[in-house]
């Protein structure tokens, strides 16, 4: 799928700086500054982490249910909590999420392939999918 690119993403060129810092959860968090803030430092802080506080409660919701502003978790099932989250930007869209990530990969409007923020469509099945998708409860909200 092609993705629409940010302005700092820059063809063939990793975005991890000065280490491995993978900063997709950083942009959730900062998407979602109006959680509280120790949600966003603690259970943005990895997909384990935002697993393990949204597991079991009504946070869970199907990857189908999704709307603009949930967080979407992917991966290819192991592990199970995912390896990378984004930020839906709708509902789905023939049997993907459109989604908006940090750190996130994807093929440019150019053919290029590119690192950066990006938006694109997840699918919902296949090797690399969303695995689940995460709703802050009215709770949650500073």
């Amino acid at each position: 799928a092609t993705v629409e690119v940010g302005p700092d993403a820059r063809p063939g060129v990793g975005y991890l700086r000065d280490g491995d810092f993978a900063w997709c959860g950083a942009f959730v968090a900062h998407c979602w500054l109006a959680l509280r803030t120790a949600i966003r430092r603690h259970n943005l802080a990895s997909c384990y982490r935002l697993d393990r506080w949204a597991r079991g409660t009504d946070r869970i919701v199907p990857a189908e249910d999704a709307r603009d502003g949930d967080i979407v978790v992917l991966g290819d099932g192991s592990p199970k909590h995912g390896t990378h989250m984004e930020v839906a930007t709708g509902p789905p869209v023939a049997g993907a999420n459109p989604t908006i990530g940090g750190n996130a990969k994807g093929r440019g409007p150019d053919g290029a392939i590119y690192e950066g923020v990006v938006r694109q469509l997840r699918p919902l099945a296949g090797d690399y999918r969303v695995l689940y998708v995460v709703r802050p409860l009215a709770g949650d909200i500073a």
